[in-house]
């Protein structure tokens, strides 16, 4: 980890792991921004995720968060109304439906007052999601 944050000039993502237990995400999360700043945590979109993000936003507010593997517009609500920085809109569900999944999840980031970036991530490297991701992901 350490080899990657020297190599990398900018934020650097880590992941958080586990799913049905808040308090193992909550204390990697802790150990990650206590190991640098610059790591913006990754929970996962389950229950324990959401659980978790609430935790750490009431603990630590400064400590930057993403909600990783998000499928729909609800869920990036979810997520959005938890704390996340980051919403990682994962578009294999929405390639499926639409030929422009950001455009779908767009409103979201739009809404006055939130805070969550969207980073597309799509199953289709041609889809318009992975033409965007880093623009929308940082706007």
């Amino acid at each position: 980890l350490r080899a990657i944050l020297e190599a990398s000039p900018g934020p650097v993502f880590a992941q958080a792991v586990g799913w049905h237990d808040p308090a193992p995400l909550i204390g990697q999360a802790r150990w990650l921004h206590a190991f640098s700043e610059r790591i913006i945590v990754k929970l996962p979109i389950s229950v324990a995720g959401i659980q978790a993000c609430l935790a750490l936003k009431q603990e630590l507010p400064e400590l930057p968060i993403a909600i990783t593997a998000v499928a729909s517009v609800a869920q990036a609500y979810l997520c959005g109304k938890a704390g996340a920085d980051v919403v990682a809109i994962f578009n294999g569900p929405l390639d499926q439906v639409v030929d422009t999944p950001v455009e779908l999840v767009a409103p979201v980031r739009c809404r006055p007052g939130w805070p969550p970036r969207l980073a597309p991530v799509s199953s289709r490297p041609s889809s318009a999601a992975s033409m965007t991701q880093a623009k929308m992901a940082w706007a």
